[in-house]
């Protein structure tokens, strides 16, 4: 275990944050940062508690102990939330009373603290851990950031002032701290890691010209120790902007793979910024959704196959197509065009709505991610409910995928997303019901209403920023197992969602089990491949390479070393394999979402991967 070196000085009453690793430092461990300073004194969290004292000035805990995380090396004190709502404490409802579990040190003191580790194999699980000793000056601090406080905007080539107080953390002999680093969030806080300007002195302020960012809106600025843990952020949100105008494009649109039965492979495409000098593109990629359906009710109508039922009497019963359902105590935004409604109001407190269904035809699903999206107004006004269910056999039966109540009821449009991965490959109906459960003057609106599909074959996550002129990769992976000999289609969407831009690689598959076979070929040496796709949900691919006939035992384990499932439990050739989990333990029951891990012994090879099963 690895943390930094001890023995320093930080201000009283200022933020930090400690990062260490482990050697190795494996996926499947995970890290807590917590205090170990003990105190004999009684104290209370409680800042209303008279009887005792609000914390203790030199000794005893400030901070509370946190769960271990698989990123828990690094942690900030307080927690980055308190931070960003401009507190330096943190606070929790403990049953009506807000108790205070975690207090920046306010006196000088020592403090002590500790970095664990565990392993957490399910055969063999282990921890390990490192104490950090180091000191509070209380003759310095707070260090605070004390311009841009309140919401700001910042335009690129504009010089801007920052400033903060010193506190007299440049003291020789205490902090001494002569440099800082000021680094700007572009996320509101998530992560603070384009850098305006490094070791600038610790006098209290820096002028600088604003370099070529992405336009943002929320924007937040650090001010840090070069060579020390402690640092701040300022309170008001700084809004970036830049006109030069950016081009995001893939370089090459069209990539056309061929690959074997029950293989791996991991590509690469280019995209660049082809735009006004200064600009800058912040993109992600991610696979592409392909439309199974999208009915907007443009054509005035109800689509072929949906039917309607209720138990309203009035001029316009039920679910209906329209332009403006509105009425006195119902009160639709305009859309964008027709839509489908249900009106309560407009029938009257002696009509019973409590029963309007909206019925889909039968949809067959392909596999892969499937959801569900629509654009829906619903208030909730004076009891109303609305709910989707989903039917694998025609109504007999039937799942409730939706709830609306009280809390989720707004005054506009709002987009409703609903995965249905958990229905990939069957064919099923949609029902919407509005419910007025015997009150009136409600109801609900639809548009908009989609279905989409993101295959599971392919997958991409990457991050970068491009300037001008500039050129950045982006990987995408793609798993045949599974898959049927035959072509594929699918897409990697590139975006920069600050400047809506985006620009599409797309992938044409062929896939020919003939590729992957060569029975001279046998693998070097023993691997466990990590799962795929991962995370993942209804299931996954998990794939090993024998070099050797060796008997094999491949188990899925849950967080306590628990045996969910028995994959493998026999004799093998040398060759490759992959085997599929559906998330299921060994009676064929769906598991709950989490983490769980994999474990192949084969002969004197053993090694565990972690994955994780999305809800």
């Amino acid at each position: 275990v690895m943390v930094p070196e001890g023995d320093f000085f930080i201000p009283k009453e200022t933020p930090f944050v400690l990062e260490g690793n482990s050697m190795p430092m494996h996926p499947e461990y995970t890290f807590s940062w917590e205090q170990n300073d003990a105190s004999d004194e009684s104290f209370s969290m409680n800042p209303l508690d008279n009887s005792l004292p609000f914390f203790l000035p030199d000794k005893g805990p400030m901070f509370s102990t946190v769960d271990p995380t698989l990123h828990g090396y690094k942690r900030y004190f307080p927690d980055m939330e308190s931070l960003i709502n401009n507190t330096y404490a943190t606070e929790i409802n403990d049953y009506g009373t807000m108790l205070t579990v975690e207090k920046l040190p306010f006196a000088s003191r020592e403090m002590n603290m500790r970095l664990i580790v565990r392993t957490n194999d399910p055969y063999a699980g282990s921890l390990n851990h490192k104490n950090l000793k180091f000191y509070v000056d209380g003759d310095a601090g707070p260090f605070r950031v004390t311009s841009q406080a309140d919401s700001t905007s910042w335009q690129v080539g504009s010089e801007q002032t920052i400033t903060w107080d010193v506190a007299n953390t440049d003291n020789l002999d205490g902090v001494n701290c002569q440099a800082v680093d000021l680094v700007l969030s572009l996320n509101g806080g998530d992560s603070f890691d384009f850098v305006l300007a490094e070791n600038v002195s610790n006098t209290g302020s820096y002028t600088l010209t604003v370099p070529p960012i992405p336009p943002v809106v929320y924007g937040r600025l650090m001010v840090k120790a070069s060579d020390n843990i402690f640092f701040d952020i300022n309170n008001g949100t700084i809004t970036i902007l830049n006109n030069n105008v950016p081009s995001l494009v893939v370089t090459e649109p069209v990539m056309n793979i061929a690959l074997g039965g029950g293989e791996m492979e991991t590509s690469t495409a280019e995209v660049m910024n082809d735009g006004e000098e200064g600009s800058v593109v912040s993109f992600m990629t991610y696979p592409g959704q392909e439309r199974m359906s999208d009915e907007s009710f443009s054509d005035g109508s109800l689509p072929e196959g949906w039917t309607t039922i209720t138990n309203a009497e009035c001029d316009n019963p039920g679910w209906y197509v329209t332009e403006d359902a509105s009425s006195s105590y119902f009160t639709i935004p305009p859309g964008d065009g027709f839509y489908i409604a249900t009106n309560d109001d407009a029938c009257g407190g002696s009509s019973d709505g409590s029963n309007d269904m909206l019925y889909t035809n039968e949809i067959s699903l392909p596999e892969g991610m499937v959801e569900l999206s629509f654009r829906r107004f619903f208030t909730a006004g004076f009891s109303q409910t609305f709910h989707v269910y989903v039917s694998r056999d025609s109504w007999e039966t039937y799942d409730e995928v939706l709830n609306l109540g009280y809390w989720e009821g707004n005054e506009e449009w709002v987009k409703e997303t609903i995965d249905l991965q958990a229905y990939a490959g069957e064919s099923v109906a949609i029902a919407f019901h509005s419910n007025d459960n015997g009150n009136w003057a409600s109801g609900a609106a639809l548009d908009d209403i989609q279905l989409g599909m993101t295959p599971l074959w392919i997958s991409s996550s990457s991050t970068g920023t491009i300037q001008y002129q500039g050129v950045e990769t982006f990987e995408f992976s793609i798993s045949t197992a599974g898959l049927v000999d035959g072509n594929y289609s699918a897409s990697v969407v590139v975006e920069d969602v600050y400047q809506s831009l985006s620009d599409t690689l797309e992938v044409n598959l062929t896939v020919d089990g003939a590729l992957g076979m060569d029975t001279d070929v046998i693998p070097d040496e023993f691997v466990l491949y990590q799962n795929y796709p991962n995370p993942f949900n209804p299931s996954t691919d998990i794939k090993f390479s024998l070099p050797n006939s060796e008997r094999v035992h491949l188990v899925v384990y849950d967080l306590l070393g628990n045996v969910v499932r028995e994959m493998v439990n026999e004799d093998l050739n040398p060759g490759m394999y992959t085997y599929k989990w559906m998330g299921e333990n060994q009676s064929g029951g769906r598991v709950s979402a989490g983490m769980y891990f994999y474990q192949i012994q084969a002969g004197s090879f053993n090694k565990t991967r972690k994955m994780i099963l999305l809800k």
